[in-house]
């Protein structure tokens, strides 16, 4: 046998390997130790994240409910005082007193809750103040109540927010304050929304106006039978042109402030004292409409005296007792209008509270689900149609409780106008002794019948007359 070689070891070479492995498992566990240490990191930074998410969230929470309370407190207190106001007759010095104090301890909650609100993201769009033509009137109110004119803290703050300088704009800021007052009483009319309005340039103006044409002949060329003739209304067998002159009588609301008042407090009582002055404007205007006289304050004769003797009897007690209003009663009248009567749409019909309430009894009268909601987004008061023709609901109607007195009207629009002269202006003056502001709102107006009745067969206003 022979002897095996032994062949030498290479400890070099060996020694290097083992420390190759080495080097490497102490890389592979540190980059694992590393990768722990960042997830840890992370955990930890994500739990500090949700931590301060829901510190924040619930801060939040309690600035809400704190807001929410404040500003609920003193909605509602805003809200008593625009009810107490929004009544007939109301000394505006006398609910200010009343609420004084609990206006004084919200003052800064209202101030900012009516902050709040407003908003300058179109400022960028320069010039145009249309938008702010409520603010604007506010502070124009405020000026001349407190007698600084447009030098209020409210008045500069509405200023800087528009972009625009009184000096340079003042013309077309003043026609936007009377346009915004001008709708505000728009908005709480009833019947004079349903009559056009002619702008006129003096108290009285005259207006010429075509009457109706009689019929031409047929087959004659004879100068006495070929003229154009008006209808006997005018002057039979002759035209002649009718002058109607339109004259507009004032209309003056006061209201009056003592001067102790401070201005934040009447900031916020802006928009109910607007809505007092718009509403007893309103009020008046349609009280007018109906019941106004021309030998009276008014100037003009409403629908009451230029319906005279043109009537249909209704509610007669006597004999078969007749307790309600109908809408066929309403057709009798449209029935007497004659040539007037002819058009569903150029007609209004006006009845009294009490008698709205026969009428929705009555199935012959359509509500606005049958007829659409057209008809009542034209004339604010509209809540219905009698066979095509709008019912208009006003609380102006004197006579609906007592025998002779009228319940409604049937009336012709087209052939009644609303002459306005300039617009609505408010004013200010001082009354030393009683220590107080007195505010003046007037506007000038009237109401005219454009072409005359023929008799009794074509009238353009025929009322309803309760006999008992």
């Amino acid at each position: 046998m022979s002897e095996e070689t032994q062949q030498p070891v290479d400890l070099e070479a060996f020694a290097k390997k083992v420390a190759e492995e080495t080097a490497a498992k102490i890389a592979m566990k540190q980059a694992e130790q590393k990768v722990a240490e960042v997830a840890a990191q992370k955990d930890l930074e994500d739990q500090a994240t949700a931590d301060a998410e829901a510190k924040a969230q619930q801060e939040e929470e309690i600035k809400t409910a704190i807001v929410s309370g404040v500003e609920s407190g003193a909605e509602r207190l805003i809200e008593d005082i625009r009810k107490e106001m929004a009544t007939d007759k109301v000394d505006a010095t006398e609910t200010i007193e009343k609420y004084k104090k609990d206006l004084e301890e919200k003052q800064a909650e209202i101030t900012a809750m009516q902050t709040s609100k407003r908003t300058f993201s179109d400022r960028s769009e320069g010039q145009d103040i249309t938008k702010f033509g409520k603010e604007l009137m506010y502070g124009h109110l405020l000026g001349v109540m407190t007698g600084k004119g447009w030098d209020t803290d409210y008045s500069k703050n509405v200023m800087e927010k528009a972009g625009v300088n009184y000096a340079a704009n003042a013309a077309g800021i003043a026609q936007g304050v009377s346009t915004q007052i001008e709708k505000e009483i728009m908005l709480e009319l009833k019947l004079a929304q349903a009559f056009r309005e002619i702008t006129i340039n003096s108290q009285t103006q005259v207006l010429p106006i075509q009457t109706d044409a009689g019929k031409a002949t047929w087959g004659a060329n004879a100068a006495i039978n070929g003229n154009l003739e008006n209808r006997p209304e005018v002057t039979n067998v002759q035209y002649n042109a009718v002058q109607v002159i339109l004259k507009a009588t004032q209309l003056v609301s006061t209201t009056f402030m003592d001067n102790n008042i401070d201005e934040e407090v009447l900031v916020n009582l802006m928009p109910m004292l607007v809505e007092g002055v718009a509403r007893a404007h309103a009020r008046a205007v349609d009280d007018a409409i109906i019941n106004g006289t021309a030998g009276g304050v008014q100037g003009f004769n409403g629908l009451e005296a230029l319906a005279a003797s043109n009537l249909v009897s209704v509610l007669d007690t006597t004999g078969t007792p007749d307790t309600t209003v109908t809408a066929a009663e309403f057709l009798s009248a449209r029935k007497k209008m004659g040539k007037y009567g002819m058009m569903p749409q150029d007609l209004v019909y006006v009845v009294s509270q009490a008698r709205y309430y026969d009428l929705i009894a009555d199935v012959a009268f359509a509500d606005i689900t049958d007829v659409g909601s057209d008809i009542a987004t034209k004339i604010t008061g509209s809540v219905g149609a009698i066979y095509g023709t709008p019912v208009v609901v006003s609380d102006q109607l004197e006579g609906d409780g007592a025998n002779g007195g009228s319940v409604g009207y049937a009336v012709n629009v087209r052939n009644h106008v609303i002459p306005r002269l300039r617009g609505v202006s408010i004013e200010q003056d001082y009354e030393v002794m009683n220590q107080r502001n007195v505010i003046v709102a007037s506007q000038a107006m009237g109401f005219n019948q454009l072409r005359p009745n023929n008799g009794t067969t074509d009238v353009s206003v025929v009322k309803l007359v309760r006999t008992d």
